[in-house]
């Protein structure tokens, strides 16, 4: 791993959001893998920041929000797991793939619901659904010009 690589995934872990936005101007990969395969935005979800900041960086920088660590876990079920409903909802406007499994055929509302993350809970369960319903609306308004 390239040193600027992971210094990115240090300031994500951190919160340094300055820092981020330094390193990726400076072209460090915001898909980069840890040993235990884990990205930037895995590791931003993990450690759950009070504001989205870093994990909007990373997406506009273009991180791949589906991408999977080493057991199958993307930064949606990190974030659930560890209760980070703010996150959790970035991550699903963003298109996180709420259905995706891990390689224990956990769902992220399963590692939520298992840790009783009713926020996290709440968020995979309305996001998704509003989402749905506002690109229904958006097709109705397109339909009628």
């Amino acid at each position: 791993m390239i040193q600027k690589d992971k210094l990115l995934i240090d300031a994500c872990r951190s919160g340094q959001l300055a820092s981020v936005e330094q390193l990726i101007a400076a072209g460090a990969n915001v898909d980069t893998q840890d040993d235990a395969g884990k990205t930037p935005l895995m590791h931003a979800a993990w450690y759950g920041h009070t504001t989205t900041e870093t994990i909007t960086a990373l997406l506009k920088a273009g991180a791949n929000v589906n991408l999977c660590d080493k057991k199958g876990k993307t930064a949606l079920m990190i974030s659930a797991w560890w209760s980070h409903a703010k996150t959790v909802t970035a991550l699903i406007a963003a298109g996180a793939n709420v259905d995706a499994h891990d390689h224990d055929g956990n769902t992220a509302l399963m590692l939520a619901a298992r840790e009783g993350n009713t926020e996290s809970i709440l968020a995979l369960t309305i996001a998704p659904e509003a989402a749905r319903i506002a690109g229904h609306m958006l097709d109705a308004t397109t339909r009628r010009k």
